[in-house]
């Protein structure tokens, strides 16, 4: 087995090098400086709009907007494919925080906030040849670097080579958090060759390629999503958040537009069935102003505003919520209405038993903790707000799993910026904030840790 996992990463990369089956590169665009929050906001400006050659042209920051644009039309040979939209700043730093932040649109409507982590968007599902579709990219150069490239391409990814792909890299990068003796790496070793075994690469897209490609899949889905995916049918991934408003390493400005690219990500997490949410502090903020700004805005609302209200707005404004005001306030009032019934379905506590094993998922701690308390005694504040005690055990049968408290400023923490596990503690966030900081994802029926980007690969 000393190679399985050099042979699983050479079959992975090529694998993602073939999902990618048809590439269409932009190089014609329109810019203009500076920082506007919706496309019509941006046509409204009298600042002009100028030819951008992405092959040749280069933009410049620090700390600078633009904003990008584009018309294109759905070539025949993405006629009922779906159409993903690739971009690019020509780095790699693992700092997403500081590094260009974008967001696209679509026909004027937001489709999702893109980094370097973040670089590939599903535009349209079953594209017709033929749409003009108008994009739109709401740009900020970062502070890390003074010179960028933009390189686009218009992509087809193919489904079936995207699925034994991620099906094969997810447990192959879940051995580096295992010993070499473990049975559950061995195992996995064992399901991955033969999986690999199966793949015939000679001949791309052909009919022996896609059989092989069938007969992988079904191999894999059986001996580790099936024999090894556990005792209950539950599966919990748990994701720390992103402490969207709170400017630790952006300017103010910057935190305003993180904010509205934020907000973008909650309207595709609508579309997600299968994502159950917690609330934490930033959602509770949140509901509390934009429950206000749903109603019209006359003098006398202002005048009937109570004062935690009002004192709610102010704190709310001073972290930067501006800019998701203004996004909420562009939306129809039925599509508000929408957001506003998901952010209040978002749950306090979650409560799920795997493998055996009892874990109770809550945004920010436990409050005022007792043994005799029922989660229904605790209150927001508590579940929301505060944060654990690590050092004490809270519950001998029963993991606690939490965010909101970064892992950087865990004082008996002893590798910062990642997952930790102490006293049935399972903390997750992982201060993508910080320099040492990344996004986090744990599967607890595995135990795998998945991390946005890592400074030691």
């Amino acid at each position: 087995m000393k190679f399985v996992k050099e042979r699983v990463n050479v079959i992975c990369q090529e694998l993602a090098r073939l999902s990618i089956s048809q590439k269409i590169k932009i190089t014609d665009m329109q810019v203009k400086n500076g920082c506007y929050i919706t496309p019509a906001e941006a046509d409204a400006s009298e600042e002009p709009w100028t030819s951008f050659d992405t092959v040749n042209d280069r933009w410049y920051g620090p700390d600078k907007h633009y904003w990008f644009r584009t018309t294109i039309t759905v070539p025949e040979s993405f006629d009922g494919k779906n159409l993903w939209m690739r971009v690019h700043a020509g780095l790699d730093d693992w700092d997403d925080g500081r590094n260009p932040q974008f967001l696209l649109f679509a026909n004027g409507e937001v489709i999702q906030g893109m980094d370097i982590n973040h670089r590939e968007v599903l535009v349209r599902e079953n594209a017709k040849a033929g749409e003009k579709i108008q994009l739109d990219l709401q740009s900020y150069t970062g502070t890390l670097h003074s010179e960028f490239r933009l390189l686009a391409d218009l992509e087809e990814h193919d489904a079936k080579i995207e699925e034994i792909y991620y099906d094969l890299i997810v447990p192959m990068q879940g051995l580096n958090r295992m010993d070499e003796d473990n049975k559950t790496r061995l195992d996995l070793e064992t399901a991955l060759t033969n999986t690999i075994n199966l793949l015939d690469l000679r001949k791309p897209y052909s009919k022996e390629f896609y059989a092989s490609i069938e007969e992988a899949e079904k191999c894999i889905q059986e001996e580790i999503y099936e024999k090894m995916g556990g005792w209950d049918e539950v599966v919990a991934t748990c994701i720390g958040h992103t402490h969207i408003d709170v400017a630790w390493l952006w300017t103010i400005d910057q935190v305003r537009q993180k904010s509205c690219r934020s907000f973008a990500t909650v309207l595709k997490l609508m579309e997600m069935p299968n994502a159950i949410c917690l609330v934490g502090n930033h959602e509770v903020m949140a509901l509390k102003c934009l429950q206000f700004l749903c109603q019209e805005i006359t003098n006398r609302a202002i005048d009937e505003l109570d004062e935690e209200t009002a004192e709610d707005l102010l704190v709310w404004l001073y972290n930067g919520g501006d800019s998701t005001i203004r996004e909420f306030r562009a939306l129809d009032p039925e599509m508000r209405q929408e957001v506003m019934a998901f952010l209040e379905d978002f749950e306090l506590h979650e409560e799920v038993v795997i493998k055996g094993k009892r874990y109770l998922l809550v945004h920010g701690g436990l409050g005022h903790f007792s043994p005799e308390k029922e989660m229904n005694e605790y209150s927001l504040r508590d579940l929301v707000w505060d944060r654990p005690n690590y050092r004490r055990k809270y519950f001998d049968d029963t993991y606690l799993v939490t965010g909101h408290t970064p892992t950087q400023t865990i004082d008996e923490n002893e590798n910062p910026g990642y997952i930790y596990r102490t006293n049935h503690h399972i903390a997750i966030d992982c201060g993508a904030c910080f320099p040492d900081g990344r996004l986090a994802a744990i599967c607890l029926e595995t135990g795998e840790e998945f991390y946005s980007s890592d400074q030691e690969e």
